[in-house]
């Protein structure tokens, strides 16, 4: 190489490596060293690449300064995680080729990195059987980086009935695991085309406003989506159906479920709620789950009294006045009967503890994830012999599932 040709190379080297790096870099042009501090303008940029030859200082050869498309192609493998380039990026004719620093930095920004990138179909069914007792997603449509505009519904999916691969099932609930809630989703049989289920209740009741969600896959995984172009989307079930009743007083056909039952139907479902709060088909395993068995059993009434009033809160006509005590993170109503349901909020303001008054005298029933303690002589109850899930989707009914804000 000529000492022209050498200068004009470098000069352009410089040139090409300002556009990549924009204007604020710094890019010197001098006789010593010089590949090496080119280089390192580029190393600046793309810390991942590989230094010019060997990796060492000495290795002086302009052939090992990489072209505009080689760069942009091995930022963009790093970005995905990539262990190394292609062979064929590798062997590519390193000879420089100029091109706008706007193309560079395009490629690596429109990569797809987030959690739910690829391919996203419609799904005819899904293997429910596999699914069964598994985690399973409720998610809103994502973005085309592979980014969800809400949290997901995601944890343990239980079908209703017996559940088959390839049958897609008329009723199954998730049970969430950010918050315990229990989420119900119900087959559509109108839908046309697609595979509809619907959210019809969750924590804080029955859903009716932005609860339909499409059977889909991505990048093979089956999900329930919830498409840009549906009611709800963007917004989160939840506060959709709130947002909904606090705008929309019920009436006619969109009543609040609680206040459209009649006395009789009332008090049948109180019944139910409350005796699935303890279950019925609870095998003991140990001597100390045994003893825990035998003294629940012996204390039956305090706790049917507990679950009951618990109950009662949660589909009482009108909804009870909270009292808050926001010192010890405690919120507490009083019913008819004068007893008392006081819950406590964990740090994020979730429900951690309800604490139900059973009777008159003044006995309570508390309730957690981790145990139950019922009367004081039974000491803890194991949390496998009650529903916390129950619990918990009765007391956000009476209290809300987070704090409100005042």
């Amino acid at each position: 190489m000529g000492k022209n040709d050498y200068d004009v190379r470098l000069r352009e080297i410089a040139r090409q490596t300002k556009e990549a790096l924009g204007d604020s870099a710094k890019v010197e042009v001098c006789r010593s060293d010089t590949t090496y501090r080119v280089w390192e303008e580029f190393h600046k940029k793309y810390p991942m690449l590989k230094r010019p030859s060997d990796g060492t200082k000495e290795s002086r050869e302009f052939s090992y300064i990489p072209s505009d498309e080689v760069v942009a192609a091995k930022y963009a493998a790093s970005e995905r995680g990539a262990t190394a380039a292609s062979e064929e990026q590798k062997d590519e004719n390193p000879k420089a080729k100029p091109s706008g620093a706007s193309e560079q930095a395009k490629s690596p920004a429109t990569t797809p990195s987030g959690p739910y990138a690829g391919e996203n179909k419609a799904a005819a069914s899904a293997n429910w059987a596999d699914l069964n007792n598994n985690n399973f997603e409720v998610i809103d449509e994502p973005d085309e980086n592979g980014n969800i505009p809400t949290r997901p519904i995601h944890g343990k999916v239980t079908v209703d009935g017996e559940a088959k691969n390839g049958e897609n099932p008329a009723k199954f609930t998730i049970t969430d695991s950010d918050n315990g809630g229990v989420y119900t989703f119900e087959l559509d049989t109108t839908a046309e085309g697609k595979v509809v289920y619907r959210c019809t209740s969750g924590p804080g009741g029955a859903y009716s406003k932005g609860n339909d969600y499409e059977l889909r896959t991505i990048n093979g995984k089956a999900m329930l989506v919830q498409m840009k172009d549906s009611e709800g989307y963007g917004v989160g079930i939840a506060n959709a159906n709130a947002t909904a009743q606090e705008e929309e007083p019920p009436a006619g056909d969109d009543e609040d479920p609680k206040t459209e039952m009649t006395p009789e139907e009332r008090s049948a479902k109180i019944k139910e709620e409350a005796a699935a709060v303890v279950k019925s088909d609870y095998t003991p395993t140990t001597d100390a789950e045994k003893t825990a068995l035998k003294n629940l059993q012996e204390e039956k009434t305090l706790f049917e009294l507990a679950n009951t009033n618990l109950a009662t809160a949660a589909y009482a006509e009108e909804k009870l006045e909270v009292t808050k005590d926001n010192e010890n993170k405690q919120e507490s109503v009083t019913l008819s009967n004068g007893q008392k349901i006081t819950i406590t909020r964990d740090e994020d303001g979730k429900i951690k503890e309800v604490k139900i008054q059973a009777n008159e005298a003044g006995h309570t029933v508390t309730y957690n994830k981790e145990n139950s303690i019922g009367y004081a002589r039974l000491g803890n109850i194991p949390n496998t012999m009650y529903d916390w899930n129950k619990v918990l989707e009765l007391a956000i009914r009476i209290f809300g599932e987070t704090a409100a804000t005042e």
